[in-house]
C-alpha cells in the first residue's frame, strides 16, 4: 500500500490524491454489525482485550469527503493524503458494548416495548437479560488487533469537511434498526 500511495502522491502525470478512511460503518453494513448477530444469540465476544482504540467514519460522511476531494481544485489537493474520521475515538470494547446494548434493547424495531422491541422474528434477549459480553475472542480482521487512530484536521482545513455523525456509540441504535430492516448485511 505504501508504494501505491507514493506513486499516486508523487506522480507528475496526473493530479493524484489518497483517501485514508478510518473504520467505516453504515450503508451496506460494516465490520461491527457482526456484534448484532452475536447479541441476538446471547453472547458477544470482543476480539482480544478490547482495549485497542478506533477512529470511525459513517459511510455517508466518507462519501461527502470523496466528493469534496474530487471537486476541489487540483492545485489545492494534488499530491496530498486525507484522513476521514469522527472526532471521538473509542475502544473496541466500548463500541461492541454499544452495539450489543442496541440489539438487546431492540431499539426502534417498530414494535412496542412489551415484546422486547423486536419484530417477533429472531429471539432477542430482553433488556433485563443482556447477552454475555466477554473479551478474548480471535480477530476476524487483521486490523482489529491494533489501534487505528487517525486525525482528519487536513480534511477539515483544506476541504471544509465535517462529519455529520459525531459518535458511533450514539449511532448504534439507528444502525441496529437498519440492520434489522435488512439494510445491513454482516460481512464476517
Amino acid at each position: 500500500r505504501k508504494n501505491a500511495e507514493r506513486f499516486i502522491l508523487n506522480n507528475k502525470d496526473f493530479d493524484g490524491i489518497v483517501i485514508r478512511p478510518s473504520m467505516v460503518y453504515g450503508g451496506s453494513g460494516g465490520h461491527y454489525t457482526t456484534f448484532f448477530d452475536q447479541a441476538e444469540k446471547g453472547e458477544v465476544v470482543v476480539p482480544g482485550s478490547g482495549n485497542n482504540k478506533f477512529s470511525n467514519v459513517h459511510i455517508d460522511d466518507l462519501a461527502d469527503g470523496y466528493v469534496r476531494a474530487i471537486e476541489a481544485p487540483a492545485e489545492k489537493v494534488a499530491g496530498q493524503a486525507f484522513h476521514f474520521n469522527e472526532p471521538v475515538i473509542h475502544s473496541l470494547y466500548d463500541i461492541v458494548a454499544a452495539f450489543a446494548q442496541a440489539a438487546v434493547a431492540g431499539v426502534g424495531a417498530g414494535e412496542d416495548a412489551g415484546n422486547g422491541g423486536h419484530d417477533g422474528g429472531a429471539s432477542i434477549p430482553s433488556p433485563s437479560s443482556p447477552p454475555l459480553l466477554r473479551t478474548g475472542g480471535s480477530f476476524p480482521m487483521p486490523l482489529w488487533d491494533r489501534h487505528l487512530v487517525l486525525r482528519s484536521d487536513k480534511a477539515r482545513d483544506v476541504l471544509g469537511w465535517v462529519p455529520g455523525r459525531k459518535d458511533i456509540l450514539q449511532e448504534a441504535p439507528a444502525l441496529y434498526r437498519a440492520w434489522k430492516e435488512g439494510a445491513y448485511k454482516t460481512i464476517f
